[in-house]
């Protein structure tokens, strides 16, 4: 047990931030309580020897959720869930957290810690952290693995809820807009910080504590997570890649190899940190908890108004992008849905919509919930037809009548499915880092078609076939909005498709010279186009059930649910 326990109390000064165990504070008895349980403590051990240390409450954490005893209850992020527990009490609170798997990820923090133990410096500046910075730090540690949502059946539609919180937060941000007009004719100064939801408990986050957070999350995650965070959080909100770009310190310097703090990306994800330490970690327009994986940038004044902006003033457009992307001034952090419902809309105009949705009735707004989840459905079913189809050699679907007849989403399936099977090198990167066994899959398919890829990714020759192929989906537009996420508009892209395909070897056929030909019937897509008409013709059902339609609408509905029976029989 001796040895045992030596091995516990190292433990624990590597956990702690000041480096040495006190076992009179409470938040180093949560920490101990870990370290047993990973030395396989059983449930009575650690409570009996938590009750020797000191009389502990059971307490919940606000922000996580996390059920633990403590010696000191605070009220500001802790909620009371037994005081002066009994040693059955503390067991009976564990008892669910201890069925729970901690080995894979808590492990990992353990292993991390030894290997990036943060210099005594470093720990003791760490130390004075206000607890409510604290608590937002850990939580962001917490989940640092996941990722923000791209989608995905609704998951970007926002609730009725949120949407009546956004009307509140529109209407009291141009209520403060009229004040300040007012004020700024007056000559009188105005002082009011920008409104957010009651429950957002604004704090002040200057560059020293701002400081001692950055080196808690870089000391606690280890160089490779801390890069991956601030590369992830560079990125949010939709901005040019010149305000974006993280870059590595040149070797030489003294913190060589680890990252410019000089660099934009850097500096726009530190002011970001601070954004969402200064309100608790929570999202401005609804009050609640928001994790980094759903937290989105908005520009108050939108991003977007930077060409007229540049005219107006005689500027040019890229210091009036990054004049609009000062943190501190111009953007909010919301929950993902949120945001993506506001989209550039401000004032009057993002009212009107939160009045419109706010209108509709409950069968209204699930078809609007059915559409959105068909739309995403369809999305991943097309790309992974087209993925397959691409990936086992057969391109016979790039014609002239198949991409003329595909619609928006699925000539994106076959351009995305076209890069899976063509890679340029960000394209190789990204999809190893989604897919490990990604590059392995890509050798195999390319083998079955008779070619050979090198044995290592590190090997691949971009100016080579298959990889000099990949296609650009997306840059395009004349410059006066985010150039990055444009894409052509229907016509020109199907013109462009077959460009590209016909450039690169490929046999894109016509529509005359398929008329000329035997068409083989593609059984696949037709299988999949009769599931996805099931689902439409759902959704025409629960559509035609909303009281709000009239008499004439309802029987437009009906006529298409029988002919989309009729055709599916």
């Amino acid at each position: 047990m001796k040895n045992n326990w030596d091995k516990i109390l190292l433990e624990l000064s590597y956990r702690v931030s000041s480096g040495i165990p006190d076992l009179t504070n409470e938040q180093h008895l949560i920490k101990l309580w870990d370290i047993l349980k990973e030395h396989n403590w059983n449930i009575d051990a650690r409570v009996e020897l938590l009750k020797n240390l000191n009389e502990v409450s059971i307490v919940k954490n606000k922000k996580s959720g996390n059920v633990y005893p403590v010696k000191t209850f605070r009220p500001q992020t802790q909620t009371i869930v037994k005081k002066n527990a009994t040693k059955d009490d503390i067991k009976k609170a564990q008892q669910g957290a201890d069925e729970k798997d901690f080995d894979t990820d808590d492990k990992k923090s353990v292993d991390t810690k030894e290997e990036f133990k943060p210099s005594e410096e470093q720990q003791e500046d760490v130390n004075k952290i206000n607890t409510g910075v604290l608590e937002d730090i850990e939580f962001i540690i917490e989940n640092v693995d996941e990722k923000r949502t791209q989608g995905g059946a609704g998951s970007n539609t926002p609730t009725r809820q949120q949407v009546k919180d956004l009307q509140t937060f529109t209407e009291k941000r141009m209520e403060q807009d009229k004040r300040r007009k007012e004020a700024e004719e007056k000559g009188e100064e105005f002082n009011e910080e920008p409104y957010v939801h009651p429950d957002v408990v604004v704090r002040e986050v200057n560059d020293e504590t701002l400081d001692k957070s950055m080196t808690m999350l870089e000391s606690r995650l280890g160089p490779e997570k801390f890069e991956q965070l601030i590369r992830f959080i560079s990125k949010g909100g939709g901005v040019d890649p010149f305000l974006t770009k993280v870059t590595k310190l040149k070797k030489g310097h003294p913190d060589y190899p680890g990252l410019d703090p000089n660099s934009p990306g850097y500096k726009r994800s530190r002011e970001i940190i601070r954004q969402y330490l200064k309100n608790d970690g929570k999202c401005v327009v609804t009050g609640v908890d928001m994790k980094l994986s759903v937290c989105e940038p908005d520009h108050r004044i939108p991003y977007s108004s930077a060409q007229k902006e540049a005219e107006r003033k005689g500027t040019s457009v890229e210091e009036e992008r990054k004049r609009l992307d000062t943190i501190s001034d111009n953007v909010d952090l919301m929950v993902g849905p949120v945001n993506q419902f506001k989209s550039s809309l401000i004032e009057d105009k993002l009212l009107n919509k939160t009045r419109k949705r706010l209108a509709q009735s409950e069968e209204a707004e699930e078809v609007k919930k059915l559409e959105t989840q068909f739309k995403n459905e369809r999305s991943k079913a097309l790309l992974n037809h087209y993925r397959d189809e691409f990936s086992n050699g057969n391109f016979t679907t790039l014609s002239e009548r198949r991409i003329n007849e595909a619609d928006n989403d699925e000539r994106n399936a076959m351009m995305k499915s076209w890069n899976y099977m063509h890679p340029n090198k960000k394209e190789l990167k990204q999809q190893i880092q989604s897919d490990p066994n990604y590059y392995e899959k890509l050798k195999k398919s390319w083998k079955e078609q008779g070619v050979d890829l090198p044995d290592n990714s590190d090997d691949v020759d971009f100016n080579e076939s298959p990889f000099n192929k990949w296609m650009n989906r997306y840059g395009f537009g004349g410059g006066k909005s985010r150039a990055r996420s444009n894409r052509l508009s229907a016509g020109p892209e199907r013109k462009y498709m077959m460009e590209h395909f016909r450039n690169q070897g490929q046999d894109v056929p016509t529509i005359k010279e398929e008329n000329e030909r035997d068409e083989v019937v593609n059984e696949t897509r037709q299988k999949l186009e009769k599931e996805l008409n099931q689902k439409q013709l759902e959704i025409e059902k629960k559509r035609i059930t909303d009281p709000n339609l009239s008499d004439k609408q309802k029987e437009k509905i009906q006529i298409k649910i029988d002919k989309m029976q009729k055709e599916l029989e």
